[in-house]
């Protein structure tokens, strides 16, 4: 449990954090486009069927694996997006691809 102490540190910190972000808000720097998501998106389906189709084992880990990471990376960079359309239906897909919701974990609140 934090102490007081401390918790009165982070708010510079969060204030600090908070305006870094407009500004790379402001610099377009978290614009993520239709086309950027569906070659991202691709590249992830590409490794999973990759990995159904290949007779080694390790080699299906291997493309399980970097299939899983890059839909993770997919939501991570969703989530720092502006755009409503894509916002719209990242819990849901965040939901059934990486087992739960995405918004609001990055969202100033």
């Amino acid at each position: 449990m934090q102490s007081v102490k401390e918790a009165g540190a982070l708010v510079p910190l969060a204030t600090e954090i908070s305006k870094l972000r407009k500004q790379f808000h402001a610099q377009g720097l978290f614009q993520y486009s239709y086309s950027r998501l569906l070659g991202d998106f691709s590249v992830a389906i590409f490794l999973l069927v990759a990995g159904f189709c290949s007779q080694s084992v390790g080699l299906q880990i291997l493309l399980f694996t970097l299939s899983y990471l890059r839909m993770l990376w997919i939501f991570h960079d969703l989530g720092h997006s502006d755009n409503p359309r894509i916002q719209r239906h990242l819990d849901l897909l965040g939901a059934i691809f990486i087992g739960h919701p995405v918004r609001g974990f990055s969202k100033d609140e």
